[in-house]
């Protein structure tokens, strides 16, 4: 399994726009004649979906297209840091490269944003 680019800054997210993430709802209520319904988890591990904002130059966007496309072709799994604790994580871009959206902030400066499934 590949790992994130050294060449890519290893804490992604801008200060003021952290990670967005919620847990993925992994359970299923079931109503009974009496008393509370059942609830009970639907697989053993489910993927997680967050979203990071950064800010990359021109060069660091090549690399992580490079990355994405020809390196992951898009689909494999990727080793990172976790995006909270700082343990390791299993990641993978959610619909390959068109999970990556661009906007040209001013000079060499691009806003990246990637949506990500971390794997169980």
């Amino acid at each position: 399994m590949d790992s994130w680019p050294a060449d890519l800054p290893q804490d992604w997210y801008l200060a003021d726009n952290g990670p967005d993430y919620k847990p993925v709802d992994n359970t299923i209520r079931s109503s009974v004649t009496a008393g509370p319904a059942k609830l009970r988890r639907r697989f053993t591990a489910a993927p997680e979906n967050l979203v990071l904002i950064g800010q990359l130059s021109e060069d660091e966007c090549n690399v992580l297209e490079d990355f994405v496309k020809f390196t992951l072709e898009e689909t494999l799994p990727f080793g990172w840091k976790h995006f909270r604790r700082n343990c390791p994580a299993k990641y993978r871009f959610v619909a390959g490269w068109s999970s990556v959206e661009t906007k040209h902030f001013g000079g060499d400066i691009w806003t990246v944003t990637m949506q990500l499934e971390m794997l169980p």
